[in-house]
């Protein structure tokens, strides 16, 4: 398996994604975010419905957003993926993703992410198995834009 370059999606920013400020509330960072990461998983051929049939489901163990730049509505923005770190047993991974105005490739915001799966029926924390393991296998190692 080869290694991806990259891996995004690219979004425009809706009335529902504004805060009482008139710009991207901080949980629409996070569902961007999200959104991405299950996108990746599905290409893989790691779709919440094998992750289900498996009894499994990612968990995060923390989360941050660090802001960069406003996004404001109708702003189109870009958000990629990259695998930072995982334990040699793929069991405890951390990804980082970022959000960029997709004019220019301004960095807006970086999330910083260390998660793993879950054993639904024991709720404990699992190595990633099959599809899942191999999609991080593939999974970038760097952003869309260095900085």
């Amino acid at each position: 398996m080869q290694r991806l370059e990259s891996f995004s999606k690219t979004y425009e920013i809706g009335w529902n994604h504004l805060d009482a400020n008139a710009h991207v509330k901080n949980s629409a960072y996070a569902e961007f975010g999200d959104d991405v990461r299950i996108a990746f998983w599905q290409t893989c051929g790691a779709s919440p419905l094998l992750m289900h049939e498996l009894g499994v489901g990612p968990i995060l163990f923390d989360s941050y957003i660090q802001f960069y730049k406003e996004l404001h509505l109708s702003e189109s923005i870009i958000v990629d993926i990259a695998l930072e770190n995982i334990s040699e047993d793929f069991r405890k991974w951390k990804i980082i993703q970022h959000i960029y105005k997709q004019e220019g490739l301004i960095l807006a915001a970086k999330i910083t992410l260390n998660g793993s799966f879950m054993d639904l029926k024991t709720r404990k924390v699992c190595p990633a198995i099959g599809a899942m393991r191999d999609s991080f296998l593939i999974m970038p190692t760097k952003p869309i834009k260095e900085f």
